[in-house]
């Protein structure tokens, strides 16, 4: 009777002796990672206050980056050779998070060429940042969890598992510390155009409502998305419903472009390709 026929025949038993470095590695790049050099480079983009900074902090996200890349790669080795690859919640959640962290270069990108054509912080800017946090915690969260899957391994060592918890709680409140420092700042500066928090708002709102709509069976009316519109403009100038729409059309100074109000007002302008997605 062979080993294999005495366990879980999915299990690569020749590769066994493996597992203790790959589980090492795996830990160590991916507890650097998400527990050291991702909360560190959020933490000096904010607090460096040179021309440098964008700088400092890509380098730092892209070495974290690399690091994380590395650690999937020992993770899934090792997930193969112990039948662990996408059957349970740390390797599931951990594919998630990096599978979206490959994405935050390019959000990152984004953003910057935004704030450098408007000098402003965009929609860009708030979910470049937010994605990020949100990574960051998961991907903690998720080295907790790995490691209570790794307790019944021989690779298991309770020093380790104390250090990354004591790590992974300092570091973890220095993130949530962001969070909290970067609202008692916004909600302090007030900017006289509110543009930031509007976009926020209406960012929310669509991020709520579009879900809610496709899966509830979205019908289309024009006339009543004209009218929607119609009142969405005024409310994005002033912040409030209001009736700037009629009092332009009633006052003199405006005649010289009531002729075109309409038009400028046309749904269509501000739907873009909403119409062809429906149809499809």
């Amino acid at each position: 009777m062979s080993i294999q026929s005495l366990g879980n025949p999915n299990i690569i038993y020749e590769d066994l002796p493996k597992v203790p470095s790959l589980a090492k590695a795996h830990g160590s790049l991916m507890g650097l990672a998400f527990v050291v050099i991702f909360p560190i480079g959020a933490v000096l983009i904010r607090v460096v206050r040179t021309k440098n900074a964008i700088w400092i902090h890509t380098t730092c996200q892209f070495v974290g980056w690399v690091l994380m890349i590395g650690g999937l790669a020992c993770g899934i080795k090792m997930g193969k050779i112990l039948d662990r690859l996408h059957n349970n919640t740390h390797t599931i959640l951990g594919t998630v998070v990096v599978a979206l962290m490959l994405l935050q270069p390019f959000l990152g990108y984004i953003h910057h060429r935004r704030y450098l054509s408007t000098q402003k912080r965009t929609v860009w800017t708030h979910f470049h940042v937010w994605y990020g946090r949100v990574l960051i915690l998961l991907g903690i969260v998720n080295g907790g969890l790995g490691l209570k899957l790794s307790s019944d391994s021989p690779a298991y060592s309770r020093a380790g598992t104390i250090g990354y918890s004591v790590l992974a709680g300092i570091m973890g409140a220095v993130v949530i510390g962001l969070v909290i420092l970067g609202g008692v700042k916004t909600v302090r500066q007030k900017k006289s155009d509110g543009t930031d928090i509007l976009e926020m708002m209406l960012l929310a709102d669509a991020i709520c409502i579009g879900p809610d709509n496709v899966t509830s069976g979205l019908v289309v009316y024009p006339k009543r998305i004209a009218a929607h519109v119609q009142t969405e403009l005024p409310f994005m100038l002033t912040g409030k419903l209001n009736d700037l729409v009629s009092r332009i059309k009633r006052n003199q100074f405006f005649e010289p472009i009531w002729d075109d109000l309409d038009g400028m007002l046309n749904a269509e302008l501000y739907t873009d390709r909403s119409a062809e997605i429906v149809d499809k």
